[in-house]
């Protein structure tokens, strides 16, 4: 009883406080302030992420060989899968383009017509693309130096924080962690289910379009429906059959995921109420966009630890 009381409490406390973070936001515009500040520091926050993501990896090679050795053989595995990826994606979406325009159907030119709306300067859509590639290779430099000085910097940091909250931090961490790892895994199996289905249909580009789809997965609930629409749109400009038969495998496949997949997977991790979940990822991305709504769960565990890390040290 104790326990369901506590979980209704920590639930109101959390609307609450996203009621709270709304008006104070809308009122300060400080949701301005803070995009300009995320645009400006990105690549030390990215840089950080990928170094805490891949010090476990680093700490396991340190047992084996030396420092340097580690940091040269983790950079080199990390090119390999890049450039995989890139081989993969890059002609895929050439040859998506490419069927796109061979194809002479009212959902293609729906398509073509909102994207000459969205692009009226090409120009600024090409720096806007160069600028995330300069801010993705800046970010792997600061990624690799963080994890080559991830321990010192850790305890400068760990200097900075009082010694009763450190422990927060480290809970924290564990449970993001974890969340990460359980996506990770969730977004590999929807890959999997979805590009078997997509080949036994005979959707063209069907590895293209169950990346996408694993992708967009990261966005709880709506995520997995925007990245199915790509392929939804495709196959029906190849014909409405096709389309229905992809839009039946985009509903079969998301009910699979959230019913079964994910629960068990994230079992291990902190579990939200999905009425918090959706209330962040609207609030968030409404602020934000989309990189809002990706870390909307994460929001989500930062809070709850720290709420329920209050509660136990008040009890």
């Amino acid at each position: 009883m104790n326990n369901s009381l506590f979980k209704i409490k920590l639930t109101l406390y959390l609307l609450l406080i996203i009621f709270l973070s709304i008006n104070i936001f809308k009122i300060l515009s400080l949701h301005l302030i803070i995009i300009k500040l995320i645009k400006v520091l990105s690549p030390l926050f990215i840089g950080y992420f990928l170094a805490w993501l891949l010090n476990p990896l680093y700490k396991y090679l340190n047992k084996k060989i030396n420092k340097k050795l580690s940091l040269i053989t983790i950079i080199i595995f990390y090119i390999l899968i890049l450039g995989f990826i890139l081989l993969i994606i890059i002609p895929n979406i050439i040859n998506s383009i490419n069927n796109l325009n061979n194809i002479n159907n009212k959902y293609i030119e729906l398509i073509k017509k909102f994207f000459k709306l969205n692009t009226n300067n090409i120009m600024n859509s090409c720096k806007m693309i160069l600028t995330y590639i300069g801010i993705f290779f800046i970010s792997n430099i600061f990624g690799f130096y963080f994890l080559y000085r991830y321990d010192g910097i850790n305890k400068r940091i760990f200097s900075l924080i009082k010694r009763r909250y450190r422990i927060l931090v480290h809970d924290i961490s564990y449970n993001l962690r974890l969340y990460l790892k359980g996506l990770l895994i969730d977004s590999l199996v929807l890959f999997c289910i979805t590009f078997i289905m997509f080949l036994v249909v005979g959707l063209d580009n069907a590895l293209l379009f169950s990346l996408i789809c694993s992708i967009t997965n990261i966005i709880p609930f709506i995520g997995p429906y925007i990245g199915g629409a790509p392929s939804v749109l495709y196959a029906l400009g190849k014909s409405t059959k096709l389309g229905i038969k992809v839009l039946i495998i985009i509903v079969i496949t998301q009910m699979i995921e959230s019913n079964l997949i994910n629960p068990y997977i994230m079992s291990k991790c902190i579990k939200l109420s999905p009425i918090l979940i959706l209330t962040m990822v609207l609030v968030m991305g409404s602020f934000f966009g989309s990189v809002g709504m990706i870390l909307a769960i994460p929001s989500l565990i930062v809070l709850k630890i720290i709420l329920e890390t209050f509660y136990e040290k008040k009890q």
